[in-house]
């Protein structure tokens, strides 16, 4: 052992020995969230806040380290094996840059490296380079110790450090402390091979250091579960007094402290009142970093046997107070907050507090710095540029060159003043310059050529020779083309031409063909050809006797085109001459094609109205009957109807009204038709809702209820849109009678329009009549449904409001005209009470209404209405029973 552990030791030893002398037994317990369950040995550590001023000695901290390389080396285990004296005993890998790395275990302050590569004949080895990092992938925090790569080849930088002959005594590298856990150690062969060789490597450091500990109570804050008097005397360092103690009455009761911070705490030492060595109860302290306690609570010590104060049920003895006071010790528990339970003692039941001492880490002083360097020089760059209008073996430099460089900003973090960690916040990299160069290349060279030039066609002369048969040809004399044969002087620049001379000119003149020819054959003949064809047209012509989307060709198209004669003159076999003669033109025939149309489907329509009466004999309407209204009126709120002879009877009874409507809608269940139209007098009041709505609710189909005058009377109208659910309707103008729905089925469209002009105040029609032409107007379907309990026609014809129905009336002509999409409009209507369904066509055939006949009692009805896919409507009246 050198000398500098031996007197460290010493220390350590000597003050081991001071802390256990006279300061009696100190419990130590394992840190846990819940009750104690067990004591640990007890240990003799008082004094615990001098034990902080050693540090373990430096050591070779190398030999427990696990080693990783770029590349495989053999040998691995001989880096760190301590034998230092035999080259053969070497980790080995082949030529090329590579690295060892030695990984440390924990982070240390590392001071200094020895190394020993292959020394066996005094080598040296290139680009060694040592760095150390907290980052095994060297991303990140590199401290480089050790860089003799001078070119920066490596590509770590270009080193300062020089080249240096391998010895059995090493190279030891000494540097200012870096706080790392990894090593790593780069070579690049040597200048005997390019292998890569380690015999031994040693890094020395600082082991494990320990960081002082401290009593953290001092500057702490204390609060309580309720209050204690002389609360200061707590923290106040007196421990001698027990009359300087903080009290409060009887009961279990708690001090806090709070530290200001989490720290690493390992020890409490604790004064109750011990003047007449009581014994406290219940005595509990707990850690934690929550200031309520409510979460990570850490017991770390319990006396309370039966678990009485509800923090579980301690393992820890009970102790007579002392002077000395009570050290508790414990595993490391990180905590911000110490809470001290106590319930009273042997003597009475108030508590008491003389001092407490809490012992752990203090906060380490951390800085951080910013620090800026420059590194990774690189070399400018040489570029020559030929130029061959510069004479040959000339240079110029047109541009200077400058290496370039890496400006690099870090974050540098700083531990009670030895570097921690480094962060690269930025990084500039300034480009290199190249340094460009003009290199001359200019050739300059004259060749004497020479070339045929002004080529000069030869003419042909043809001699007729009646010896020779029609077109036959003989050459009597070859042709020759002229030209000149011209000699130049030419010179080249560069291999490319720069100038032309002249020298000499030899013209060599044409030679003619002579050609002896036959005398001409001419024939004529005549010839017929078809030329402009013009493509025929198809048209498309609906037919509704075709299922929809057939096509049969009714007509086939043929193409049209002209006929033409020529009369065609040939000498000696070719054309030499054309004559039209005649044309005939022949016109296209079109093709037309039938699209079906015709489609099966059927969309039906169930109708009821005026389900309210049920005389044995049919009625006139109220509004026909030859009294006064007023007198009418007044009868019918007796309870009374007029027959058609002006008699009146008693009213229908609810179960007869019942009957009806169960009936109709079990007959509609049973048929399942697309839908159901209820248009209005269900009902004489609300005396019948609640039977009505039974009946009608049982259909289970799509279905419209139109209210009628009758179902409104003896009540309001905003109780008849509560009771038939129209108040969940959007609103028409504070009108929610009002109902528009597309419906579509198959082939088959049409909108449903219910325009209830029986349920409109006089000051709120026109907003509905804007409505209703908003709806034709709008609608994609071909067909419309009015439907409403009273028809405009039954205004007009009992003079009710003649205006507004010849408005309603030229609202729906409008449509007609204007909508591409509408082409007819169908009303549906009760109220009327008619012996039989009828088309009205009061208005005209472009808006018939279907006035739908009473429900009389022993001849109850309801109507079928079926539209097909042409929009056709028909409809059946049937009977009920």
């Amino acid at each position: 052992m050198n000398d500098f552990k031996r007197i460290n030791w010493l220390k350590l030893f000597l003050l081991f020995s001071l802390f256990a002398i006279g300061l009696g037994t100190v419990q130590v317990h394992a840190a846990t969230s819940g009750p104690l369950n067990k004591t640990t040995t007890t240990n003799p550590i008082n004094g615990i806040g001098e034990l902080a001023l050693l540090a373990e000695p430096t050591v070779n901290l190398a030999p427990t380290s696990i080693i990783s390389s770029s590349v495989t080396f053999s040998g691995m285990s001989y880096i760190n094996d301590g034998q230092t004296s035999s080259t053969a005993r070497a980790a080995k890998a082949g030529p090329g840059l590579h690295w060892v790395q030695l990984d440390l275990g924990a982070v240390h302050q590392l001071s200094s490296i020895k190394l020993w590569h292959y020394f066996g004949d005094g080598r040296i080895y290139r680009d060694v380079v040592i760095q150390l990092s907290n980052d095994p992938t060297f991303s990140s925090g590199v401290v480089t110790v050790f860089n003799n790569d001078s070119d920066g080849s490596a590509g770590l930088g270009v080193g300062t450090d020089s080249e240096y002959k391998e010895s059995s005594f090493g190279k030891t590298l000494s540097f200012n402390p870096v706080n790392a856990r990894y090593a790593r150690f780069y070579t690049n062969g040597s200048n005997v091979t390019g292998w890569n060789h380690y015999v031994e490597i040693e890094v020395y450091g600082v082991g494990i250091q320990v960081v002082p500990t401290v009593n953290l109570a001092p500057a702490s804050t204390i609060s309580s579960s309720i209050t204690f008097s002389g609360i200061p005397y707590i923290t106040d360092g007196l421990t001698t007094n027990s009359s300087k103690a903080a009290k409060s009455v009887p009961g279990l009761h708690w001090v806090q402290l709070n530290l200001g911070a989490a720290h690493e705490l390992y020890a409490i030492k604790l004064w109750h009142y011990f003047s007449d060595g009581r014994t406290y109860r219940d005595v509990i302290v707990q850690l934690s970093n929550d200031p309520t306690f409510s979460s990570g609570a850490v017991t770390v010590f319990n006396n309370d046997k039966d678990g009485s104060a509800g923090l579980g049920v301690g393992m820890d003895s009970e102790y007579k107070e002392s002077s000395s006071g009570k050290m508790i010790s414990f595993n490391a528990v990180n905590a911000q907050y110490a809470r001290f339970y106590s319930n009273g003692s042997t003597v009475t039941g108030w508590n008491h507090y003389v001092e407490i001492e809490i012992y752990g880490y203090e906060l380490p002083v951390t800085e951080v710095r910013t620090e800026t360097l420059t590194t990774n020089k690189v070399s400018y760059a040489r570029i020559e540029q030929l130029d061959n209008t510069f004479p040959a073996g000339e240079t110029q430099i047109i541009q200077a060159g400058v290496d370039g460089y890496d400006t690099v900003t870090y974050e540098v973090t700083y531990t009670d003043g030895v570097e921690t960690g480094r962060v690269e916040v930025s990084r500039v990299t300034t480009a290199p310059i190249d340094e460009i160069v003009r290199v001359g290349t200019q050739q300059i060279v004259t060749e004497r050529i020479t070339v045929t030039e002004k080529a000069v066609a030869y003419q042909t002369l043809e001699q007729e020779d009646a010896s020779l048969s029609a077109g036959e040809r003989v050459i009597e004399q070859a042709g020759a083309d002229g030209y000149d044969t011209v000699t130049y002087d030419v010179t080249y620049t560069n291999g490319e031409e720069t100038g032309r001379v002249e020298v000499s000119r030899i013209t060599t003149a044409p030679v003619d063909e002579i050609v002896r020819v036959g005398p001409d054959l001419v024939v004529t003949e005549r010839t017929t050809a078809v030329e402009q064809v013009v493509a025929y047209q198809t048209f498309e012509q609906e037919d509704a006797t075709l299922p929809k989307g057939e096509r049969v060709i009714q007509q086939y198209g043929v193409d049209g085109y002209d006929t033409v004669t020529y009369d065609v003159t040939y000498t000696n076999g070719v054309e030499t001459g054309r004559v039209e003669v005649a044309r005939v033109t022949t016109a296209p025939v079109e093709e037309i094609v039938l699209v079906g149309t015709y489609s099966d489907d059927t969309y039906v329509i169930y109708a009821i109205a005026d389900t309210h009466l049920s005389l044995e004999t049919s009625i006139a309407s109220l509004e026909e009957a030859t009294l006064s209204r007023s007198s009418i009126v007044a009868a019918e709120e007796q309870g009374v109807w007029m027959t058609a002879e002006g008699t009146f009877v008693t009213a229908p009874t609810v179960s007869e009204r019942t009957q009806r409507m169960q009936s109709f809608a079990t007959i509609a269940n049973a048929d399942q038709p697309d839908f159901v139209l209820h248009l209005g007098d269900g009902t004489a009041g609300p005396s019948d809702w609640n039977s009505f709505l039974a009946a009608w609710n049982s259909i289970s189909l799509p279905k419209l209820f139109v209210p009628g005058n009758h179902d409104f009377d003896n009540t309001t109208y905003a109780s008849v849109a509560t009771m038939f659910g129209y108040n969940t309707r959007t609103t028409i103008d504070n009108n929610k009678f009002s109902y528009a729905q597309e419906i579509s089925l198959g082939d088959i469209s049409f909108l449903l329009l219910d325009v209830d002009t029986n349920r409109v105040e006089s000051s709120g029609f026109r907003t509905k009549l804007d409505w209703a032409a908003g709806q034709l107007n709008s609608t994609t379907s071909p067909l419309a449904l009015i439907v409403a309990h009273t028809a405009p026609h039954n205004y007009l014809r009992n003079n009710y409001d003649g205006p507004t129905a010849y408005a309603f009336n030229q609202i729906v002509l409008n449509a007609l005209n204007s909508n591409p999409n509408l082409e007819k409009v169908q009303g549906i209507f009760g109220h009327e009470h008619p012996s039989n369904t009828y088309q009205d066509l009061f208005f005209g055939a472009d808006f018939p209404g279907l006035i739908l006949k009473p429900n009389v009692y022993t001849v109850g009805s309801y109507t079928k209405i079926t539209i097909d896919s042409q929009n056709n409507i028909t409809w059946e009246q049937r009977d009920l029973y």
